[in-house]
């Protein structure tokens, strides 16, 4: 039998319970109790929690962790191993709350650097439409005073800062229709699409600086559709391109350029868009993480709720346990020692020598 320490135990009790996007109810609950039992002051807005100790004050830094996860348990069995911890969602993200819910258990009441305020929310990995942190921003006003507000997505212990935008575009490319046995009374729109497919191909991610670190607009082809029958020309192809974007740039600029090199060869159609977000500038708070941590600060290529949180003045970093190389993937695991890293450099951090 394998020993695990009281920071592992709180990751195996949080992926014993289901929480798919959509179904984190259960786990709300759950949390709901343990930080409750811990002491803790919750309050809630849907099936998203704040936890705070309002007796102490300002400052305030936010760890946000959302409760919904991708894989499940026929991708990811529950087991743990000398190394790893296995399951779903272990290391996106339950991981980074389980850092969180063992620092509502083990922090003293005072003599910190700053109060920690914890929060839990609902539907991440889902549309951001369905995303449970901005509701909760909304009902709770004092979250907008935070010096600083850390997302714990899987970031191997990197300090990553900012984080690009995203921009669903659909084009489609019309032909006409005709039978298969005489395509030459039909227009092919999926062979018409080939040059605009190949130009597509040919884009390179390209590179700026933004805050001394380096971030990619890329535009990438992630759907495509075309056709209704094996016998008949094609008369509609579809395909959906994920564009995304640099801090400083918004979705508007972005899609204004895209148009533009189209020009004419498909129509477009704007499907949903989430905001890129600033470089949190080095504060004294966020330098002392640096030094707890001996981190090196990295750009984020990707999408987080940093950018929720820029948008109403909340500078935002990513860092959380967990090799963002196995979100979402069979297997789901997380390195035992990159969890207990993670929860001593915060506690470090924190707990003013």
């Amino acid at each position: 039998m394998i020993g695990v320490s009281s920071l592992e135990k709180s990751l195996l009790d949080l992926i014993e319970i289901d929480s798919p996007t959509g179904g984190e109810k259960a786990l709300a609950v759950a949390l709901r109790g343990w930080l409750e039992e811990a002491g803790w002051r919750v309050r809630q807005e849907g099936l998203s929690l704040v936890a705070d100790r309002p007796q102490n004050g300002p400052p305030q830094i936010g760890f946000f962790g959302h409760l919904d996860v991708v894989t499940d348990r026929e991708m990811a069995p529950i087991s743990v191993d000398e190394t790893y911890i296995y399951g779903p969602g272990t290391c996106d993200m339950k991981g980074g709350l389980a850092v969180m819910l063992e620092l509502a258990r083990s922090l003293p009441e005072q003599g910190l650097r700053a109060e920690p305020v914890l929060v839990f929310y609902d539907a991440e990995e889902g549309p951001i439409a369905d995303n449970g942190l901005a509701p909760l921003l909304d009902a709770f006003a004092d979250l907008s005073q935070l010096e600083l507000g850390i997302c714990m997505e899987p970031t191997a212990n990197q300090l990553q800062l900012g984080c690009v935008g995203s921009l669903h575009v659909r084009l489609t490319v019309e032909g006409k229709a005709g039978h298969s046995a005489r395509p030459w009374e039909g227009d092919n729109a999926i062979t018409g699409a080939a040059s605009l497919l190949a130009a597509l191909h040919r884009l390179e991610p390209r590179p700026s600086l933004h805050g001394g670190l380096t971030f990619f607009d890329t535009t990438t082809v992630t759907l495509a559709q075309g056709g209704k029958s094996r016998n008949s020309v094609p008369s509609s192809f579809q395909m959906n391109v994920n564009l995304r974007f640099v801090p400083g740039r918004s979705a508007q600029q972005t899609y204004d350029e895209f148009y533009a090199w189209v020009d004419g060869r498909a129509e477009l159609e704007w499907l949903d868009d989430s905001a890129s977000a600033e470089v949190a500038e080095m504060s004294p708070l966020l330098a002392s993480l640096v030094q707890a941590g001996e981190l090196q600060r990295q750009a984020k290529q990707a999408w987080t709720d940093v950018a929720q949180l820029d948008e109403r003045g909340i500078p935002g970093i990513n860092f959380g346990p967990g090799d963002p190389a196995w979100a979402h993937q069979a297997g789901e695991c997380i390195k035992r020692r990159d969890l207990a890293r993670s929860f001593e450099v915060v506690k470090r951090w924190l707990c003013v020598p």
